[in-house]
């Protein structure tokens, strides 16, 4: 079934004949305010005459909240339908109504009791409650909804949702919604739906929140083991870096060697007979400046390897561990490495 839309052009209509009563309502505003509500809302009508809902609606209820009019209450209303926000624009039509009624504004209040009408079968409510536990054997009675923790905190896309409102369909706009239950010493209940008309009655059942103990023991009796798995991972990674630098050293050592060894056929001491001897020179030192880096990273590397290895935590010693002897200190260490030219420094802790 098509939607029945309000003209855009209705918008204008309703600034023609509500426009008068925004002085109407409270305190007369400053002028500062005054400009400011004014720009925001004739924005707000360009953009709504340009279809651009998602833009105009914020400007409509930022001038709203500067200098609340009836007009600009009426406008951002059509502006949140228009937009497909249901539920805020059938709270803001009725809105509307009380304020025409108090204004005694008779056609404005029949105008926003029809719009009020007219979305009211397109609403979302959205029901958020616990779910039911089956009744106790012999019991004659029912599935009865169970019994939340009394510090049970409820949000619903981060907002806390009063325990008072738990299992009462609340409007919502079609979207997205995340229901989060949260106690202390419990763990934490999450739950997503999409909100749209293809479906009017939505519902989150909250159920019993099982008791985080048995997750917090479980958590408990794995970081020893964990720990020593990665610090052997970390230990056999740096013993490789070890090996590939020592091969790395080894290499330019023996070109280092060959080098010097081409430089003497070339040159006596310093004097060297033509410039290849003097590039056999370049190539020497820099050759054995890259060896000299490659043994001191390897040698950190080695060793720090080994210390790794040496401390981290026995498998065995994993199954005996227990809630009341996980806080005593276990061996372990770290270790951390930096290069810089010309130099490797090693620091680290090992207890």
């Amino acid at each position: 079934m098509p939607r029945v839309r309000f003209p855009v052009f209705a918008a204008l209509i309703v600034v023609a004949l509500c426009g008068a009563s925004r002085q109407a309502f409270g305190a007369e505003p400053t002028d500062a305010d005054s400009r400011a509500a004014e720009s925001l809302f004739q924005d707000a009508l360009k953009l709504a005459q340009a279809k651009r809902y998602s833009e105009a609606c914020p400007k409509f209820l930022a001038s709203y909240n500067i200098w609340p009019g009836l007009g600009t209450l009426l406008n951002l209303a059509d502006c949140f339908e228009q937009e497909g926000k249901t539920a805020s624009a059938w709270q803001r039509f009725r809105e509307a109504a009380v304020l025409s009624k108090k204004l005694g504004k008779a056609e404005r209040e029949k105008l926003a009791q029809r719009r009020t009408a007219k979305l009211e079968p397109r609403l979302i409510r959205l029901t958020i409650g616990f779910a039911r536990t089956p009744s106790t054997a012999g019991s004659s009675a029912g599935p009865t909804p169970s019994r939340p923790p009394s510090d049970l905190e409820v949000r619903l896309n981060g907002t806390v949702i009063e325990q008072s409102q738990l299992g009462t369909a609340i409007p919502v706009d079609p979207g997205d919604y995340t229901v989060v239950a949260t106690a202390p010493g419990h763990k934490t209940f999450e739950a997503t739906l999409t909100a749209s008309e293809s479906t009017l009655a939505p519902q989150i059942e909250i159920p019993t929140l099982e008791p985080a103990t048995r997750k917090r023991m479980e958590a408990l009796t794995q970081p020893v083991t964990a720990r020593g798995s990665t610090q052997r991972i970390v230990g056999y990674s740096a013993l490789g870096v070890g090996a590939v630098g020592a091969g790395i050293a080894t290499y330019f050592a023996m070109t280092t060697f060959a080098k010097w060894r081409e430089y003497n056929a070339h040159c006596n001491g310093a004097t060297c007979r033509d410039t290849r001897g003097i590039e056999l020179y370049d190539e020497a030192r820099q050759s054995q400046t890259i060896s000299n880096i490659a043994i001191i990273a390897s040698s950190v590397c080695l060793a720090g390897g080994a210390i790794l290895l040496l401390t981290a935590p026995s498998r065995s010693a994993a199954p005996a561990a227990s809630a009341s002897s996980l806080g005593d200190s276990q061996p372990h260490g770290s270790l951390a490495i930096a290069f810089g030219p010309g130099a490797v420094s090693l620091s680290g802790t090992f207890q």
